[in-house]
């Protein structure tokens, strides 16, 4: 070998998935390291291969020799999954083991490397990890590694991942982990070769973290990604677990209009109106769930005006409110669908006061029902009152 470094990076992704990352104005992956590498050793020399590519072209035997080192980049295939791009890959990197030349890698590369040697990967039960894994710690044998000299014991980086690290094959060294994710760090020796390989992504930066949450945002969406990173970060600052868990029951995707529906709702329910009909919906939903079950149907529907005059006023309270919130809704008013839904309470009240909802006329029976039904309907276009606690 001369004195300048030569390196081969591997970069997974399909032709497709490179094109994709370009157009969203992402780094194509194989790009990202060579990068690195260049900073890390100037003057090096890179070549990239795409192995899943059906043209590629990879080196074997004294061609891998000729390299110093092996990098491997992030790949959105998924490592279990049985198809050829995926097997050319294990296939290869089980060469790379066999020729001795060192490598590393970042989370599919990690998770190849593993996988190779008789591991196992699968999706992770918590989730997508994506942005920023949080709170990464060296295990004993990491901060006894040489790949760690001198990082600190617990740190933050990049990342964006699926599938993890559930089974490591002998020759595997667990290096660092953190609560999201057991295994964020490994070094495998296996046929003779060794590869240190990471979860989380050294080479990208805040821009190309940026620029690849962008290229993956259809389906972060999809995977409500934004929405569930907004719950916790809401549940960290003190806001009300259940008050959460009402507003994001009604499927809300914009995340703006969630933040000040709920605080709406906190307001709403601190007042002695909204703790008074939240005491109301409860008392309406638990008789209609016993009445419902034991009746074999539901009473949603329009109700009639009924025969005393709490029926009426409920009946024309509930139509009034029920278009002030559809109207606030609309414009995203939500203190307004709030103060809408206060003025039932008068109606409310009085009708839990002097009506008999279980009377012995089937018919006046039904249209009561049916009243309570709307008392859960108009709140339940607010927010799930069912979700609230108190």
């Amino acid at each position: 070998m001369s004195n300048t470094p030569r390196f081969l990076v591997v970069d997974g992704y399909l032709k497709a998935a490179r094109e994709e990352l370009a157009a969203g104005g992402a780094a194509v992956a194989g790009e990202l390291y060579v990068d690195m590498l260049k900073q890390a050793s100037p003057g090096s020399e890179c070549d990239i291969v795409y192995p899943s590519d059906p043209d590629a072209g990879l080196p074997t035997g004294a061609a891998l020799d000729s390299y110093d080192g092996i990098a491997w980049t992030g790949c959105s295939l998924t490592v279990f999954d049985d198809i050829a791009e995926v097997r050319a890959q294990i296939d290869f990197a089980r060469a790379c083991f066999e020729a001795g030349v060192p490598g590393f890698g970042s989370c599919w590369a990690a998770q190849i490397a593993v996988v190779a040697a008789g591991g196992k990967c699968a999706a992770n039960p918590k989730g997508r990890e994506m942005g920023i894994a949080r709170k990464i710690a060296l295990t004993p044998q990491g901060r006894a590694h040489p790949l760690y000299e001198g990082k600190a014991g617990v740190f933050d980086g990049y990342i964006s991942h699926v599938d993890e690290i559930t089974e490591m094959p002998e020759g595997c060294v667990h290096l660092a982990g953190n609560p999201f994710t057991n295994v964020q760090a490994v070094s495998v020796d296996y046929r003779g070769g060794k590869f240190w390989g990471l979860q989380y992504h050294p080479e990208y930066d805040l821009f190309e973290m940026a620029r690849l949450t962008w290229c993956r945002i259809d389906k972060l969406m999809e995977l409500g990604f934004f929405a569930d990173r907004l719950k916790v970060h809401l549940k960290e600052k003190g806001v009300r677990h259940d008050l959460i868990d009402a507003v994001f029951a009604l499927g809300e995707d914009d995340l703006v209009r969630a933040l000040m529906r709920l605080e709406a709702l906190g307001d709403f329910v601190q007042s002695d109106d909204g703790a008074n009909l939240l005491a109301a919906h409860k008392r309406a939903a638990n008789i209609l769930k016993i009445e419902e079950k034991k009746d074999a149907r539901s009473y949603d529907g329009d109700a009639s005006e009924g025969e005393q005059a709490e029926e009426h006023a409920l009946h024309a309270a509930l139509n009034d409110a029920g278009s002030a919130c559809a109207a606030a809704l609309k414009d995203e008013d939500f203190s307004a669908a709030m103060t809408a839904l206060a003025a039932l309470r008068g109606p409310v009240d009085a009708f839990f006061d002097e009506v008999t909802v279980n009377c012995e006329d089937g018919g006046l029976r039904e249209n009561r029902l049916k009243l309570l039904s709307g008392i859960r309907t108009v709140m339940g276009s607010v927010a799930d009152f069912s979700k609230i606690e108190g």
